[in-house]
């Protein structure tokens, strides 16, 4: 389930959505990219970008060249994820975003973090996993309301375990320490 809001999207029109599914909110943003010839480039670091007439040329990290009439960038906080800072986190083993959370069953996973991302992947993967949630906070804080009338209710029935005053502090193979 993705929330938001309505919105007026340019060069398309008004989306008046507010809970939906990530695949219909995909459709929207899929035939707004048609209808407008938009091409996105997804991993491609910008290292330069220059006018050049009525364009612009675009340099990539790797030397690319790309020109372009329009330019958009959106890094957003996912582009450049903030690490954990503790040994063992560059292991295989470690995920700083949930894909396909639907495909992963009978797993233990420790999900780290109080904010929305963090509970709505915790949430999604207790359905059929072992979850345990640490934060290293004493309460959440700034969740959507309906993220915390679910996580609430969540460990009111023991869906799923969540450890406040919390954070790895080591990674290992086959576990993971934990301190306060």
């Amino acid at each position: 389930i993705v929330m938001t809001s309505p919105m007026d999207l340019p060069l398309y029109g008004k989306v008046k959505l507010f809970e939906t599914k990530k695949q219909a909110l995909l459709e929207v943003w899929n035939s707004a990219l048609q209808k407008n010839e938009i091409t996105i480039r997804e991993n491609t670091k910008v290292d330069n970008i220059q006018p050049e007439n009525d364009y612009f040329k675009v340099e990539t990290l790797h030397g690319e060249i790309i020109t372009a009439k329009n330019v958009l960038l959106t890094i957003g906080r996912r582009g450049t994820p903030r690490k954990l800072g503790v040994q063992g986190e560059m292991q295989e083993k470690v995920a700083y975003r949930l894909l396909e959370p639907e495909e992963i069953t009978g797993k233990d996973i420790l999900v780290v973090g109080g904010g929305d991302s963090a509970i709505e992947s915790a949430l999604l993967l207790a359905d059929k996993n072992n979850v345990t949630l640490v934060y290293r906070g004493d309460v959440f804080n700034r969740l959507k309301p309906k993220n915390n009338v679910s996580i609430q209710e969540a460990m009111e029935v023991n869906k799923l375990k969540v450890l406040f005053n919390t954070s790895p502090t080591n990674i290992l193979p086959d576990s993971v320490t934990l301190g306060h």
